[in-house]
């Protein structure tokens, strides 16, 4: 029965899709499917037929390199044919480190965004760092930084993966996952510190595994500072510091030395 249903929705969902509007109210519109989705959709299936051949000729590097060259002109189209208005909180916070930058702490003052939600300084302040490198007061700058953090992420992605299996077949496959989450795509129009705290924590990681397996005090001090990174413009990556801390302490306790913790 429920193979039945789900077999349904598959069907109707080819034909029919349901787009939810959000804002102050919410309201549901069906629609036909248009046909690019179709045409979308059988490209995606023609490379999948296609992945072991090419899985075999091409190496993890020139997979990286295509995707990173279709994702950084597909970002580029997108954040030019978009609004550079920030919205909420996002623009709040760059509409402060413009400010900010100018001289005017008004932000700031009791009963302002800022003294309000003073969990939003640590990304003020790298915002402000930004636009201080680069002085061009337009959102566009971190839609732009986002895209290659996203970029940064995915090559991270790699080279985790190949810390933890050091096998090709499963290195390509992680690099092609990496690019294939389109939600990220349009994540880089969301200048609000989850691309930049995703960068340093993804970096984090990889450290991490590196100093665990090769000992060198170098990846143990890289780690720490792009956790501190992380930490920095989005205070929620706390949860990484101590998820990374309780698994330092587990395997301490494990080889009964402190040798781990001394680098």
């Amino acid at each position: 029965m429920g193979l039945l249903v789900f077999g349904l929705l598959f069907v109707t969902a080819l034909f029919i899709r349901t787009t939810m509007m959000t804002g102050y109210f919410e309201w549901a519109e069906i629609s036909s499917v248009p046909w690019y989705v179709y045409v979308s959709g059988g490209a995606i299936l023609l490379l999948t037929l296609l992945w072991p051949k090419i899985l075999k000729e091409l190496t993890t590097k020139q997979i990286f390199i295509f995707f990173s060259v279709c994702f950084v002109s597909f970002g580029l189209l997108l954040i030019f044919l978009t609004s550079f208005a920030g919205r909420d909180d996002a623009g709040t916070v760059f509409k402060g480190a413009v400010q900010f930058n100018a001289g005017d702490f008004s932000l700031i003052k009791p009963g302002a965004y800022f003294f309000r939600y003073p969990h939003q300084l640590g990304l003020l302040s790298f915002e402000r760092l930004v636009l201080y490198l680069i002085p061009l007061p337009v959102i566009s700058v971190f839609y732009v930084l986002n895209l290659g953090m996203v970029i940064g992420m995915n090559y991270a992605t790699w080279k985790i993966t190949d810390e933890l299996f050091t096998r090709p077949l499963v290195s390509r496959l992680a690099v092609i996952m990496s690019f294939g989450f389109l939600p990220l795509v349009f994540n880089i129009m969301f200048a609000y510190g989850l691309m930049y705290g995703l960068f340093f924590s993804s970096f984090a990681i990889l450290f991490f595994l590196r100093y665990l397996r090769r000992g060198k005090a170098r990846n143990a001090i890289l780690s720490v500072v792009m956790l501190s990174l992380a930490y920095w413009v989005r205070s929620n990556n706390i949860i990484l510091i101590i998820a990374l801390s309780g698994i330092l302490i587990l395997l301490t306790l494990r080889a009964k030395t402190v040798s781990l913790l001394c680098f």
